[in-house]
């Protein structure tokens, strides 16, 4: 990574609106230049919505506005190239966790699956503190969206949340929006996160589950 650090610490480019970034499987995602270049371009801040993309061979992380303030051209897309979905998780977490600029400031969080990807992609079995890994750095987030077998896994993960811990992860979230298409009900995931729910209930940071209506 210290050619691509190299080179951009050359660059400043406030005036930036789009910017794919790919990478291949590492296990150093700490690029300081990197997050520079993101953090100066003013257009990337009026960014509050993000969307990550399960895919077989890689997972994507996209930024944009959801209030139409940017203009449609602007675009940040950051790829990463691994097969596994346990790494996958763990890429993704390792760069929002990494003082990725824009992350903390989001309210809104969409997590699906491509509709390609095979069923046995998700047979890996894979702790659930790595999705809270991936959840613990989007601390403004108001609004979660998660599609069918990605609700099954988070709420997993945040069912496990109790005392000051359900209220230390996504501490400002106030509603879970899931798509019912497939196996997944609403009443189901409704039982099965219901200690998240209560403990933030009795904490005064209540959080409402609903159907998302796509």
């Amino acid at each position: 990574m210290s050619n691509l650090e190299d080179l951009l610490a050359r660059i400043d480019a406030p005036a930036l609106y789009k910017l794919i970034t790919i990478f291949f499987m590492d296990l150093n995602f700490d690029l300081p230049q990197l997050h520079r270049l993101i953090g100066h371009a003013e257009e990337f801040k009026a960014f509050d919505h993000a969307e990550v993309l399960v895919l077989n061979r890689s997972i994507e992380l996209s930024l944009y506005s959801n209030t139409g303030v940017v203009d449609h051209r602007s675009q940040l897309d950051l790829e990463i190239i691994c097969d596994e979905l346990d790494w996958q998780i763990w890429s993704l977490a390792q760069v929002c966790r990494s003082s990725f600029p824009l992350i903390s400031a989001l309210e809104e969080l969409e997590i699906r699956e491509d509709h390609d990807v095979i069923s046995l992609h998700w047979q890996v079995v894979m702790e659930n503190a790595r999705w809270l890994e991936l959840l613990e750095p989007f601390t403004a987030l108001k609004n979660l969206y998660l599609t069918d077998e990605i609700t099954r896994r988070v709420c997993g993960a945040l069912q496990e949340l109790s005392g000051e811990r359900a209220t230390e992860v996504l501490p400002t979230l106030r509603n879970i929006f899931i798509n019912v298409d497939g196996f997944q009900s609403l009443e189901h995931t409704e039982e099965v996160i219901r200690p998240f729910v209560a403990a933030r209930q009795l904490s005064g940071h209540p959080v409402a589950i609903d159907r998302w209506r796509r």
